[in-house]
């Protein structure tokens, strides 16, 4: 079955923007160089648009034009066309017979199958489950549950900014991820100063985002503009 999906649409044409953008910007210089005499012979020229063009998924996007002292590079609509035609589609293949399971129930599944997928991302990359540099079993054990714990932690902040529909800054489409807040959030300082023998405690400035953020969260942030002196 073919499967439509709106978010991953916009998902996908953005990455191919970016990364055709990317290329452009390196296909350019190659241009000026070749322009400028730094780069003439065509198999030199051809080896450094290869490089350019073939260490990603848009190489195919683009027709090159190489002679000697000679490089130009075109769009090519037609591959640019199926790109966005292929956009946010995919395909699922399944051995449950349509008795079995319909349409919906086998893209539900899908989706399920994806959750836990990302909740083993985290666990791996965000939260840093592995390396394990424990050696009992009991450490372990302590170890492996503070992280399902940090990724149920994750999975309800997420929860909160999805349902404040924060949107992420530079993704409009897309609500702000747990990550990206945590990040603009350690941004945030409790600043202790001394001077004339008393100690000023302070918290820094938040941003918009930050205190949105904040919010969504239900962290109490009333005293946090109001110095403490000792």
């Amino acid at each position: 079955m073919v499967v439509e999906s709106d978010a991953r649409a916009r998902r996908d044409t953005q990455r191919t923007t970016e990364l055709i953008a990317a290329a452009e910007t390196k296909l350019l210089a190659l241009e000026h160089r070749v322009r400028s005499g730094r780069l003439k012979d065509p198999a030199k020229i051809g080896r450094a648009a290869q490089r350019i063009l073939g260490t990603g998924r848009v190489g195919r996007l683009f027709d090159l034009e190489i002679g000697q002292g000679r490089f130009l590079y075109h769009y090519n609509e037609q591959a640019q066309a199926y790109e966005k035609l292929l956009a946010g589609r995919y395909v699922l293949t399944t051995s449950l017979t349509p008795a079995q399971a319909d349409t919906a129930e086998v893209v539900a599944c899908y989706r399920q199958l994806q959750t836990v997928e990302t909740r083993f991302r985290v666990l791996k990359d965000f939260l840093r489950l592995r390396p394990v540099r424990h050696w009992t079993e009991k450490r372990v054990r302590g170890h492996v549950a503070v992280c399902v714990y940090a990724a149920l932690a994750e999975t309800l902040i997420t929860q909160a900014l999805t349902t404040a529909d924060i949107r992420d800054p530079d993704l409009e489409h897309q609500h702000l991820t747990a990550a990206r807040a945590l990040r603009q959030l350690h941004r945030v300082r409790r600043v202790e100063l001394t001077t004339n023998n008393h100690q000023i405690t302070l918290t820094t400035r938040r941003t918009p985002l930050q205190t949105r953020a904040l919010a969504a969260i239900s962290v109490d942030t009333r005293t946090w503009d109001k110095a403490t002196i000792t």
